[in-house]
């Protein structure tokens, strides 16, 4: 190959930098080598190139004809190097991967798990959009939505996360406080509940699947399960929750669910991808089938206790 053939680059580089200076020595000091080297080098090039670059003088050195008509071709081999240099450089990650899920599932589901996925591919820049309506998700250019909702109102290609299940949570303290207990069904007359507006899966639901005959009474009110998950962190009530977004921190101690009851929810989390280009679809499925194996373990790992 031609490209075996060719002198090292160190000496088209002495080359280069002798020609912009027109002297040895501070040709070296812009490439943080010897005066002797600079010389070396050029005179390692003259000599395989069988042509006499440089008229050396007492105090610089002029290009010869033979050096004006290579330093052209050295001079753009040179610049084509340093810019790919730098696109490789201001490029060296894969892809960016937009995701567009409810801000409930990013605060307490995906951002406490994404380190891990940034371990596995840190070539991926992950660009999250907060949604809440279903308009946001039309509106949003993303390569990933994250839904909450019926299956019947996503498209065919939306896949469910997990059949999830709706548990009631509450910090330690707050249990130990109202002394929370399914047996006790008049407890519930005095405990502080949180209600979540905006889906089926109610307090009323809950109750009746739990056998309970009580009437709820609501002491705050929210939009988003974020705001009921950081008001039952917060001991100011019994919040009925997905058990998939509360897993962490149920494990993590700042929530318990300690009347031991499950609801099988009427709405889940739903993800799908939006194709049409090859490189984000390729991206796009390794997240899914990340987000889908983090799910599955957080669900095997829960079984086991």
């Amino acid at each position: 190959m031609l490209v075996s053939k060719l002198p090292p680059l160190q000496w088209f580089r002495s080359f280069d930098a002798a020609a912009r200076y027109l002297n040895f020595t501070s040709a070296g000091r812009s490439l943080g080598i010897s005066q002797p080297a600079v010389s070396q080098n050029i005179q390692n090039l003259e000599h395989s190139l069988g042509k006499t670059l440089f008229v050396r003088k007492a105090r610089n050195v002029e290009l010869t004809e033979h050096g004006r008509k290579l330093l052209p071709f050295v001079n753009g081999a040179m610049t084509q190097l340093v810019e790919g240099a730098l696109n490789i450089a201001a490029n060296k990650r894969e892809g960016v991967l937009r995701v567009a899920c409810t801000t409930s599932f990013a605060s307490c589901w995906l951002i406490p798990r994404l380190e891990k996925f940034q371990h596995l591919y840190p070539d991926i820049e992950i660009e999250l959009v907060s949604t809440l309506w279903l308009d946001d998700y039309a509106q949003a250019e993303t390569d990933i939505s994250i839904r909450y909702g019926s299956g019947e109102m996503l498209s065919s290609n939306a896949t469910i996360l997990k059949q999830d299940n709706i548990i009631a949570v509450c910090s330690p303290g707050f249990a130990k406080k109202y002394k929370v207990s399914q047996s006790v069904e008049n407890s519930f007359i005095l405990t502080p509940l949180i209600r979540t507006i905006g889906t089926s899966d109610t307090w009323h639901h809950w109750f009746a699947s739990a056998n309970i005959h009580a009437v709820p009474e609501f002491s705050l009110t929210v939009d988003i399960h974020a705001a009921a998950v950081e008001m039952a962190r917060q001991g100011l009530g019994l919040a009925l929750i997905s058990s998939i977004i509360v897993s962490k921190s149920i494990k993590d101690g700042e929530l318990v669910s300690p009347l031991r009851h499950s609801m099988r929810a009427r709405e889940n989390y739903y993800i799908q991808a939006k194709s049409g280009n090859s490189h984000s679809d390729v991206l796009a499925r390794r997240f899914i089938d990340w987000i889908n194996s983090q799910v599955e373990r957080q669900f095997v790992l829960h079984n086991k206790k």
